[in-house]
């Protein structure tokens, strides 16, 4: 699986053909989980380093979006934490969740900057 990491807030308009897309075929579907959404909460609120992570499939297709930041050092969450957003979470594509946790779980363990919390 192909990852790569988004740190520029212009990754959402990058991302934009595909993410809700992708949304209305994940379990992750809704108004929480959408491009407008996680952009719009990202320049209002957002704070510390964004980093935005894409899983593609060797034929390029995307099967998964994690939308981090880490708002001080040490610490990683998911962008519209901050009691605003009732649900957040990874978007999968159904039938990928496992090989996209997989690959989650990975990068977070060694490609990611270092966290604790």
């Amino acid at each position: 699986m192909k990852i790569t990491t988004y740190t520029d807030p212009n990754c959402f308009d990058t991302l934009a053909s595909e993410w809700n897309l992708l949304v209305a075929q994940s379990s992750a579907s809704g108004l929480f989980a959408t491009r407008e959404w996680l952009q719009t909460w990202w320049q209002t609120l957002g704070e510390g380093d964004l980093h935005l992570v894409t899983l593609r499939d060797d034929a390029d297709k995307l099967l998964g979006i994690v939308p981090l930041f880490y708002p001080s050092a040490g610490q990683i969450s998911l962008v519209g934490h901050k009691e605003v957003t009732d649900y957040v979470d990874v978007i999968f594509a159904r039938g990928h969740e496992a090989a996209c946790y997989q690959a989650l779980l990975d990068y977070l363990s060694t490609q990611a900057p270092a966290w604790h919390e």
